[in-house]
């Protein structure tokens, strides 16, 4: 008898579970799309049906529930990793606005993410289009369902957003320029790349960081690290400037990790490793630096780190990041102790190093910091480069004329006390 109950709770079982099987989805239907990882289906999209039983939601539920789903198999996340969701607001106009925080992604993740947000939100009647704030102040992303090109139109080209980024010699900065070409394959995109910027032109005006004449031999990427190979003028005919060697570099280095595909470059030269490009250490590759990207309504100053190759100090463009009830003095200096330097540039501050106070009057900045700026294991060398480091770092503010330097509120004990006399800047402490 027992047993014969089991087998009738089974059979039930069973049916019902049939039953539920067979039954057609209840409610409204939404498309989630998502990047797909091999393009297939519409267009680069890989799309997932959600049903909604009692209606449609809103667009800022239907945001929620669509940022919180699993990705599904053969996809990507739909927003670039480490972003997180911080509002959406649906405008008069039919514009919907989503914001994120976190960190700064390339433009290309942006552009997908806006797609995949637009193409999935749109189906509610009165979103219209979608505007994307990425994090880190850039430049926002406006997109309605109309301009995603779709594989339902064969007969017209595919396009895309490629970046460039471009030098400003007089600045010392990189702008970001924006292009919209045909569709190409993942090995064609670098070497398009490559060859606008060799070409010397950032909309239409020539710059001349790149030596002239420098041509492209070989640009491949395995495992996300491109060998990009140039002639023997890239090097030889490289001028022995800081500045334009490092914008020469990044201009190539930061267009090519925008690529979704690319996180280092491997810099040759003739087919042969360039291990150094005058002071700069390549022999680990480079990665992208936003810190080089011009920034709108932010402040231009400079860094001073330590050449590790002429052991003087490199001149390093930064853009301020207003902080409220800090003076920009306190900004900069703040800036300093938490760089970590890097391609043979060193922070010659010593790690730990905090400050204590910063006071300005009549241009005479004195400075207090703890007693970590006083080194155990320092030598004569390594605290004449802080002290000159700090020195020309605030002294690149234009009401800047001197520096005092404290430790703990006193003069502090170096090894040399001539030191003690640096107050402002020497030209000959900067390299080229």
């Amino acid at each position: 008898m027992k047993r014969s109950l089991v087998l009738l709770l089974c059979l039930l079982l069973f049916l019902t579970a049939c039953d539920s099987e067979g039954s057609a989805p209840v409610g409204e239907a939404v498309e989630f799309f998502y990047p797909a990882i091999e393009p297939y289906g519409k267009g680069s999209f890989l799309s997932v049906t959600r049903y909604f039983a009692e209606g449609l939601p809103t667009a800022g539920e239907l945001l929620q529930q669509y940022l919180s789903d699993p990705v599904p198999e053969g996809a990507y996340g739909p927003v670039p990793e480490g972003w997180t969701f911080r509002k959406g607001e649906l405008r008069e106009d039919g514009t919907f606005v989503v914001e994120f925080s976190g960190s700064v992604a390339k433009a290309v993740e942006e552009t997908v993410a806006a797609a995949c947000l637009t193409k999935t939100l749109s189906r509610l009647e009165e979103v219209l289009r979608l505007e994307l704030l990425p994090p880190g102040g850039r430049e926002s992303v406006i997109l309605s369902v109309n301009d995603i090109l779709s594989e339902d139109l064969p007969m017209q080209p595919k396009a895309q957003e490629v970046v460039l980024y471009y030098p400003d010699v007089r600045g010392g900065y990189l702008r970001r320029e924006t292009r919209t070409v045909e569709d190409m394959t993942a090995d064609q995109l670098p070497e398009y790349i490559v060859h606008q910027l060799l070409q010397g032109t950032a909309i239409g005006e020539p710059h001349g960081c790149i030596p002239e004449g420098t041509e492209l031999l070989l640009v491949q990427n395995h495992n996300g690290i491109c060998t990009l190979n140039l002639s023997s003028e890239f090097s030889q005919d490289m001028p022995e400037e800081l500045s334009v060697v490092r914008l020469a570099l990044y201009s190539l280095v930061n267009s090519l990790t925008e690529l979704r595909e690319i996180h280092t470059v491997d810099i040759q030269v003739a087919y042969a490793p360039l291990d150094h490009l005058y002071v700069m250490d390549l022999r680990n590759g480079l990665t992208q630096d936003d810190s080089m990207i011009y920034q709108e309504d932010r402040e231009l100053s400079r860094l001073y780190l330590l050449a590790e190759e002429t052991g003087t100090l490199a001149e390093i463009p930064l853009f301020l990041t207003s902080e409220e009830g800090l003076s920009q003095e306190e900004q900069l200096l703040r800036q300093l102790l938490s760089c970590e330097g890097g391609y043979g540039l060193r922070n010659p501050v010593p790690e730990g190093t905090s400050v204590l106070s910063v006071r300005t009057a009549e241009g005479l900045c004195v400075v207090d910091l703890t007693a970590a700026f006083l080194g155990e294991n320092r030598t004569k060398e390594e605290e004449e480069a802080a002290v000159k480091s700090i020195v020309a770092t605030l002294c690149a503010l234009p009401h800047i004329r001197s520096v005092e330097i404290l430790v703990e509120g006193l003069t502090p004990e170096y090894l040399d006390l001539e030191l003690q006399q640096i107050h402002a800047v020497d030209p000959a402490w900067i390299c080229p």
